[in-house]
């Protein structure tokens, strides 16, 4: 009889193990599932991950192919850029140069113009004179005549009394 409480009771131990092997089973079974969840959902992820990845990539493709052109772009206009700073230092030059000319130009400009209005002024004076009767016996230019106090433009001399003509001009001048 001890062998069979001993049988029962080694049977009674058995079923305890298998009883408790298959809650261990079962805990496990549902611990590989939810790991193999985890594992569907981090594979999901992970699919959403690399698109995400590639099309960053094309992304980055396309500006990197729109960076190269401006690129390009940039280096033809700073080519441009230098041959215009050399063009505009050339003018730079050139009107530095031109700019020495204009006081002598305003000089001859107004000399002109002077003699102009010395001419026709005189042109003028003979015909009143010649109205009058009377004529011009001498005409001098820039003559100093101590008595009428300094130089004057133009001086003429007629039968009775000297005239002296300062013509008055405006003078145009250009800004710097």
């Amino acid at each position: 009889m001890d062998r069979v409480i001993a049988a029962i009771a080694i049977a009674l131990e058995l079923r305890r193990l298998w009883e408790d092997f298959n809650r261990f089973v079962e805990r496990e079974e549902k611990l590989w599932e939810e790991s193999w969840r985890r594992w569907e959902e981090a594979y999901k992820r992970f699919e959403i991950i690399e698109k995400r990845l590639e099309e960053h990539a094309r992304i980055l493709e396309e500006y990197s192919r729109i960076l190269e052109e401006h690129s390009k772009i940039l280096r033809e206009h700073s080519k441009r850029l230098e041959e215009l700073t050399l063009v505009l230092r050339d003018h730079g030059l050139k009107v530095k140069e031109l700019s020495r000319w204009v006081p002598d130009l305003e000089v001859a400009v107004g000399a002109l113009a002077e003699s102009t209005y010395a001419r026709y002024f005189y042109e003028d004076l003979l015909r009143e004179l010649a109205s009058r009767g009377e004529v011009v016996v001498r005409r001098v230019r820039n003559a100093r005549i101590g008595c009428r106090g300094g130089d004057h433009d133009i001086t003429y001399q007629r039968d009775s009394s000297t005239l002296f003509i300062q013509p008055i001009l405006v003078h145009l001048h250009m800004g710097a």
